[in-house]
């Protein structure tokens, strides 16, 4: 329900502050839809086929052509990875940010134009230090060979990272190779999981209220096309009534997922 001044997305904060209290150490992601699992979009179309070995392949092709369209300082394999996923490649990280009202954006402006297919979400995880990739780590192993999924943080060499506050988690594969492990299937992390569901008849009043809020697509992404794609939303919303939210944790909403959680 709205708050008492009107605000939904004042509602949608009060839920965030009681959940995560804005504390620092949250991570924020927002779906589309509600039934999806957290899994980074190179194991998403395709799961029977081998994710692993592709993906290297790709990098190694990716690390050939490079120079003719990328002039910036040298990247590590990790800050590469970063790079390329945050310009559409299909790779092993999904991307989170520091800000619920960005992962808000990112649930709700995907489907401006659809009024079904079910809730969109925001998830929310807290986090601790040991629950990133350590300096130590960067510089000694491969992104490609982790043994436990991970948050991963990147310099914000790119403007995109840098406004949508962004960070990673990388996700490692089944001991055979054959997938990717989900997010919400990880031991550890399961069970700090929150989310806030969305119901899909309030997405253009939110993306209005986002808007005045100064969340975009001109601000999420600091460029001509993300110009263009905000003046695109911009120019066809219609004014919708907003009804509630509900916060759950996940041991509470597994059945929304689709499938059982893993350990």
């Amino acid at each position: 329900m709205p708050d008492e001044s009107g605000s939904h997305l004042g509602a949608y904060l009060a839920l965030i502050r009681d959940e995560c209290g804005f504390e620092k150490s949250w991570a924020y992601r927002g779906q589309s839809l509600a039934s999806w699992r957290l899994l980074p979009a190179i194991a998403r179309h395709e799961p029977k086929v081998d994710p692993k070995g592709k993906e290297v392949e790709a990098f190694k092709e990716l690390r050939l052509r490079l120079p003719s369209v990328y002039s910036g300082s040298p990247l590590d394999n990790w800050d590469l990875l970063a790079l390329i996923q945050h310009h559409g490649a299909p790779t092993r990280l999904l991307d989170w940010t520091r800000s619920p009202l960005i992962a808000l954006w990112f649930a709700v402006s995907g489907r401006v134009r659809q009024h079904d297919g079910g809730d969109a979400t925001v998830w929310a995880c807290s986090t601790a230090t040991g629950d990133y990739v350590t300096e130590v780590e960067r510089s000694s192993s491969d992104p490609f060979n982790i043994e436990r999924t991970k948050f991963f943080e990147s310099p914000y060499f790119d403007r995109r990272l840098a406004a949508q506050q962004g960070l990673f988690s990388i996700h490692r594969y089944w001991e055979d190779g054959s997938r990717v492990v989900p997010f919400d299937g990880v031991s550890g992390f399961k069970e700090r999981l929150r989310r806030v569901l969305i119901p899909p008849h309030i997405f253009h009043s939110l993306i209005q209220e986002l808007d005045h809020a100064g969340i975009n697509a001109a601000t999420i992404f600091p460029d001509l096309s993300g110009l263009c794609r905000h003046l695109a939303i911009q120019h066809s919303l219609a004014p919708r009534v907003i009804s509630g939210y509900v916060v759950a944790s996940i041991e509470h909403r597994v059945s929304a997922l689709g499938s059982q959680v893993e350990s």
